[in-house]
Order: structure tokens, then C-alpha cells, then sequence
């Protein structure tokens, strides 16, 4: 395996947008600016959006002592940054007298700092998502209100929407959740992830409809029954909805701190319940609707709230100081759909043309998932289709395959 180090890095990708992950060795990995140990960052101090090459590059003024773990990140191409004429003055040697390289003017040593080569960069802060709108609601005993948003989907053929009930779950039956799942630290996973590859830290109370947990059922299975799958199902007009999986995940220091964007391909509807206080981390559950890391935006759930989207958002989780911890609920369109590990509702809105369900079928048809037999040519015929109408998703497959294969 070659190692890739940030310079050798940047010269392999050049510059542009583009996820990356890893899990860097040693006690030297790649982070974003402001992701610095838990003894190096003020209490209440907001993320530093200094436009910093990430990494080794160039070095920051005072070395900071990085923990050893899950190295992951973004890079972000520089937002047009021009040539500072002064400092071409500096580095040229021309000009009104000779200077020695050995003892440059201060203002020369200060035109070399201000230049930055070009390469990768941080450079849009973090933007929190905030619901605008919001209507009363009723699921039996429980009333409250629904906070709704939307965005445009990947390949801007639609809004893609998503929903908030704030308070859904009362505060004690959240705190056991939680104490049960920090007691439940043993059955936590570090197998490798299906999105990146990386361990998950992870762990499934229910799996394949069926429950695993019996502590956790008897916590949970009044509120999944009553409150979450009856909202799914009123919301999304599906009355035979079920429940496919629960996972918990947690984010620690030391441990998995992201999960790279993707779409919950293999669920018809998503559900997060927040566990962890915001105040206990920074950074949580965000939607990037566009290729561009910029049109990230983050939700602020707070213990108890159930945030609810179709398989169509594009989503991932960035946690870059504290503790976080989530439970999500993974519904399908049918009982039958669990038993079976289909996914039958993309048939339908692929033939419709439907952007995001011609991508989700064809990675089904690419790796022989959920029900679809392995075949690359009928994978490609689908990724062509997304990719023409835009989805960013699709097109690089599709390059991907473009390029294992010729």
C-alpha cells in the first residue's frame, strides 16, 4: 500500500472538491483546523475557520499535541485566492537593492507568510439548518409541533423534505436509552463500515426486524410503536411501514469522529433520535444537498427530538469536539420488504426518471444487493441515466467504473 501523506496528497487529486477519509497511522493525522484534542480547545470557543492548509503543509504557529485514532476530513478548493503583488516583490530578488536570503527585510519575511500555495482548504464556517417552518401535531396520547424543511435534491430535479418533532420521546425515557447504551459498550462493533471502510463503532438493538436487545426493547418498543413508526406512517402514507434495523452510534474522541455523506439507500424513511445534550459536543447530524462541502448545513437536536427524511437526503455526520451519541431507525416499506433485504420502491420512481432512485438501483445492480443480481452492464445503463440528469453521486461511480474497467 503506498502511503499518502498531505503533500503527495495534494499533488495526486489536484484542486478540487472531494471527500476524503482514512485512518491515519501513527499520532500525526490530517484534521480539519479546528479539530484540536479536547485539552487544547477552550470551553465555549467556536471552530477557528482560519484558511489553513490541512495537514502538514504548512504548519500551524504553536504545534499542537494530536490524539493518535480516526483521521478524516474535507477538502475544499480555495476560494479564488489571487497573487498578493507584494509578495512577488519579496520573492523575486528585483528591485532597488540586493537582500540576502539569509536575513530577508521584515517585509519581505512578511509577504512570504501571507502567500499560501495552492491546494486544499477549509474555508466556508459551519452553518446550522433552521426550520422555518412549523404546524401542530397529534399521535395519540402525545401533541405537539412539526417542524418541516426542504432542500433541493443532488441532481436539483425536486425538494427533497425532511421533518422535526421536537420533544417526540419525554426526557427520562431518553436518559435510560442513553445509560443503557453507554452500559451496552461491549456490543459495540468495530467492523468496518458500509459506507467508508472504517471501524463503526457501532451496534444494533434490532436487526432484520428482529430484536436483539431485549433491555433495549423493553425501553424503546412502546415509543418505536406509538410515536415513531406511527408518525411514519401518517407522514409518509405508508400504513404497512416497518421497522428493518436500529443502530446506536456513538462518536468519541479517539474513536470515529465523522460519517462520510451518503444516502440511506437500503431504508425507504430514516429516523434520528438525539441522545446526547448538544452542549455535550460540536458539530452532529448535517445535510450537504450539493457536491460542494460549502452547502453543508447542521441540525441542533436536543435529547428527545426525532428528526425524520427519505432516502433522498444527502447526509452524513461530523462531530469535531466532545460526545455524541444517536439511535436511528431504518423503516422500509413493508414487512415483506425486511424479510426479503429488498428495496422495491426504486423500480417505480426509476422509471419515472427519478435522479436518486436510478442511482440507488443501479449501485443495488453493481454489487448484487437487495434482491438485484450482479450486473455491471445494467449498473451502468442506470448510472448513466442519474449522471446525465446531474447526480454528482452517479457520475463519479461512473467514472470509477470507467476506470476499472478500460
Amino acid at each position: 500500500m503506498t502511503t499518502c501523506d498531505s503533500a503527495n496528497l495534494h499533488q495526486l487529486v489536484g484542486p478540487y472538491h472531494f471527500h476524503w477519509d482514512f485512518l491515519g497511522h501513527g499520532g500525526n493525522p490530517l484534521r480539519f483546523p479546528w479539530e484540536h484534542s479536547e485539552k487544547d480547545v477552550q470551553p465555549n470557543a467556536p471552530p477557528s475557520v482560519r484558511t489553513e492548509e490541512v495537514g502538514d503543509a504548512l504548519h500551524p504557529q504553536t504545534p499542537q499535541k494530536r490524539p493518535q485514532g480516526l483521521a478524516r476530513g474535507f477538502l475544499n478548493r480555495s476560494a479564488g485566492l489571487k497573487k498578493d503583488a507584494g509578495v512577488e516583490a519579496g520573492l523575486g530578488g528585483g528591485g532597488g537593492g540586493s537582500t540576502s536570503s539569509s536575513a530577508p527585510t521584515a517585509a519581505a519575511a512578511k509577504a512570504k507568510k501571507k502567500k499560501l500555495p495552492a491546494g486544499h482548504y477549509w474555508n466556508t464556517p459551519p452553518q446550522r439548518y433552521e426550520f422555518k417552518n412549523e404546524r401542530d401535531m397529534k399521535l395519540g396520547q402525545w401533541h405537539g409541533i412539526e417542524r418541516y424543511g426542504s432542500v433541493q435534491k443532488a441532481a436539483k430535479s425536486g425538494a427533497c423534505h425532511f421533518y422535526c418533532l421536537p420533544g417526540l420521546v419525554p426526557r427520562p425515557d431518553v436518559d435510560r436509552i442513553l445509560e443503557h447504551c453507554k452500559q451496552s459498550a461491549a456490543s459495540f462493533s468495530s467492523d468496518p463500515d458500509s459506507v467508508d471502510k472504517t471501524p463503526t463503532f457501532e451496534y444494533y438493538p434490532l436487526r432484520n426486524g428482529e430484536w436483539v436487545d431485549q433491555g433495549m426493547r423493553r425501553i424503546l418498543e412502546g415509543a418505536l410503536e406509538t410515536k415513531v413508526l406511527a408518525y411514519v406512517r401518517e407522514r409518509y402514507a405508508c400504513r404497512f411501514c416497518a421497522v428493518s434495523d436500529i443502530l446506536v452510534r456513538r462518536y468519541l474522541p479517539g474513536e470515529r469522529r465523522t460519517h462520510a455523506v451518503h444516502f440511506d439507500g437500503h431504508a425507504y424513511v430514516t429516523a434520528v433520535l438525539g441522545l446526547s445534550e448538544p452542549a455535550d459536543y460540536e458539530g452532529g447530524l448535517y445535510i450537504q444537498p450539493e457536491a460542494d462541502v460549502g452547502s453543508r448545513m447542521f441540525f441542533r437536536l436536543e435529547p428527545g427530538d426525532l428528526l425524520v427524511h427519505s432516502f433522498d437526503l444527502q447526509h452524513g455526520v461530523h462531530v469535531w469536539k466532545g460526545v455524541r451519541y444517536s439511535i436511528i431507525f431504518w423503516v422500509k416499506d413493508s414487512l415483506q420488504s425486511v424479510r426479503d433485504h429488498t428495496t422495491p420502491w426504486y423500480q417505480q420512481l426509476a422509471d419515472e426518471g427519478d435522479a436518486d432512485a436510478l442511482y440507488n438501483l443501479a449501485q443495488n445492480y453493481e454489487y448484487g444487493t437487495f434482491g438485484k443480481v450482479m450486473d455491471l452492464a445494467k449498473a451502468v445503463q442506470l448510472y448513466e441515466q442519474s449522471a446525465a440528469a446531474g447526480h454528482h453521486f452517479a457520475q463519479n461511480n461512473l467514472g470509477l467504473i470507467y476506470r476499472r474497467v478500460h
